[in-house]
């Protein structure tokens, strides 16, 4: 695949003059200023092949709405843009994707526009990210997207957690730690079915309520970093179902949502049944698919099939979200049982360049950015890889993270610079 960087494109700011398109250059140059690895990451020391960590992308098909978007962000700074990132347990834990997060919100001109959805994983009996945190009382039960027959629906957070207690309550609240920006919400939306039990805040902190088929949308009084929800009797029958929590403010700004699911496939995230209802109401301007390393670690692998479930998954993602450019990035390396080179990461690897190639999509190789066959052994060595050599360790993660901002800025900087 190649970088075609030439051509107009309808989205691409048509009424900005030349001078705005020089200074948005200039301003990008500034940015670039801003790339590079924290201190306590000496490139000279890192498993990494710099070489390669580039997003490859057709200019006027793959990123020309997402990149539009941040020309918007950057000109007027009125504007939310909204990036969503689906994917397996690299992702659920949060350090890769909060490496992200924080780079993009942190950089100037482009700005924190909030946490966005979560979801409170401890309820699952899962792990979760740290920067944000969860307590709760009463009973629960939960699914997830890849249990073989579930008695609960899916959707874009792959979990689902149920209660017909009284007593329930779910306590949610942003941190600044681990480098985190503020993170303060005046708008609490939670992703609901109805049930016997109806979700409240506290009196003292709502302003108003909007009830929806979908949930319920409480508009608080002022900025909070903390809220309570609570669950009090109400008309209809069975355990009320939540499917995902988003804190929102007035700010404008970058928001990334970022949702992991343990174990899971594309084919478990995509059967979701509410997946393309709530892609659709979070209004994505980008979406990044982590996918492929539970596809790929058993020998079973069938890379046809692999292909027309990724290939489906897309299908509905672009229903739900038509405008929405997409990046898809390759697993890493890993051995299978620890020990075992594994060739099915290669093959899973070539399909999702040969699907980015043949729709016209974006693609972040990190299989090639961390070294390839077998480079999984030197990240272990240098402590950035778990023991199972599949996993990487938070610093690993972080990494990650770091890594794929280098790689999106820079293809910023050769979008704009095409003119």
């Amino acid at each position: 695949m190649h970088t075609a960087m030439r051509g107009k494109n309808p989205e691409r700011c048509p009424e900005a003059p030349g001078g705005l398109r020089i200074l948005l250059f200039l301003i990008l140059l500034f940015l670039l200023s801003f790339r590079g690895l924290p201190q306590d990451l000496p490139k000279n020391e890192l498993p990494v092949h710099p070489e390669f960590n580039r997003i490859y992308f057709d200019q006027n098909r793959a990123l020309g709405h997402f990149f539009a978007r941040l020309d918007s962000l950057i000109r007027f700074g009125d504007r939310k843009l909204n990036i969503l990132h689906l994917g397996d347990s690299h992702l659920q834990g949060g350090f890769f994707s909060n490496a992200m997060r924080i780079s993009l919100q942190t950089t100037p001109f482009f700005s924190n526009g909030g946490r966005g959805l979560l979801f409170p994983y401890k309820l699952a009996q899962s792990n979760g990210p740290l920067h944000y945190g969860v307590e709760y009382t009463g009973e629960w039960i939960y699914e997830k997207c890849t249990a073989a027959k579930r008695k609960m629906k899916t959707g874009v957070s792959g979990y689902t957690v149920a209660t017909d207690d009284s007593s329930a309550t779910l306590k949610i609240w942003t941190s600044t730690r681990h480098g985190n920006p503020p993170y303060e919400f005046d708008r609490v939306t939670v992703w609901h079915s109805r049930g016997s039990l109806r979700v409240f805040v506290d009196d003292s902190m709502l302003q108003s309520t909007e009830r929806k088929a979908w949930g319920t949308v409480f508009y608080l009084d002022s900025l909070r970093d903390t809220v309570t929800l609570r669950f009090l009797p109400d008309t209809f029958e069975g355990r009320t179902e939540l499917y995902g929590i988003l804190l929102e403010n007035e700010d404008p700004g970058i928001v990334y949502h970022a949702l992991g699911v343990n174990g899971a496939t594309v084919a478990d995230f995509a059967s979701g049944e509410l997946l393309a209802e709530q892609v659709q109401r979070l209004h994505p301007d980008l979406i990044i698919l982590s996918f492929g390393s539970n596809d790929a670690y058993y020998p079973s692998f069938q890379a046809d099939q692999f292909k027309k479930n990724y290939s489906d998954f897309l299908d509905s993602l672009a229903k739900a979200a038509p405008k929405a450019s997409i990046v898809l990035t390759t697993p890493g390396d890993a051995y299978f049982r620890k020990r075992y080179f594994n060739y099915n990461y290669v093959k899973a690897r070539k399909v999702i360049l040969r699907l980015a190639r043949e729709r016209g999509l974006a693609v972040w190789d990190f299989y090639a950015v961390m070294g390839g066959p077998n480079s999984i052994f030197e990240w272990f060595r240098q402590g950035y890889a778990q023991p199972d050599k599949m996993h990487l360790t938070q610093k690993g993660y972080e990494l990650q993270g770091h890594l794929f901002y280098e790689a999106l800025l820079q293809a910023y900087y050769e979008y704009l610079n095409s003119d």
